[in-house]
């Protein structure tokens, strides 16, 4: 775990004594290694937050498209939250990036 005051401390003892002259190459040495594992973070999750929206089906797709042609003044928003998907999955709905899916029948 990161403690960098504690590693102040140790490289502001080491710049003194480099400074009296009465430290060798090995004390450096071993005063920088021991600074050096004060400064270690955690790493951080690699672990994404679970999908909450459903993915887009050519289903979904349709209705949201047949939703939006009966009412055009319909935000994204409320298309989103009526359908549970991705407000921005919405928009591309609409202009047309998701025209390669296919019904299954």
């Amino acid at each position: 775990m990161s403690d960098i005051p504690r590693a102040r401390q140790i490289l502001e003892h080491l710049l003194d004594e480099m400074a009296t002259g009465r430290s060798d190459r090995m004390f450096v040495r071993a005063s920088v290694q021991a600074a050096l594992r004060h400064m270690v973070r955690k790493k951080h999750k690699t672990q994404k937050a679970n999908a909450t929206a459903n993915p887009i089906t050519a289903e979904i797709r349709d209705k949201v498209l047949r939703s939006h042609m009966q009412d055009p003044s319909i935000s994204t928003r409320e298309l989103a939250e009526k359908f549970n998907v991705n407000q921005g999955r919405i928009s591309e709905i609409i202009a047309g990036d998701y025209d390669f899916l296919v019904n299954k029948k």
